[in-house]
């Protein structure tokens, strides 16, 4: 029965952990392009040799991205 008293608060850290990493992802765009992926395959070469017509077009991100500069 003690076993429980460690178990449960255990399991209750790695259930926020994870929800926790998860929405982190979320906000992070991991899942904002699911079409591309599946389409970039069938094409040879580098992605930028692929005609930009032939793939679809990704969704407008929930988050728009940072430009990152050279100085920093």
């Amino acid at each position: 029965m003690s076993v429980f008293l460690v178990l449960i608060p255990v399991s209750l850290t790695l259930a926020i952990a994870f929800v926790f990493l998860c929405l982190a992802s979320i906000r992070g765009g991991q899942f904002d392009d699911l079409e591309s992926p599946r389409w970039r395959i069938l094409f040879d070469g580098a992605p930028e040799s692929a005609p930009s017509a032939a793939l679809p077009q990704p969704a407008q991100p929930a988050i728009l991205a940072r430009k990152i500069d050279d100085q920093g």
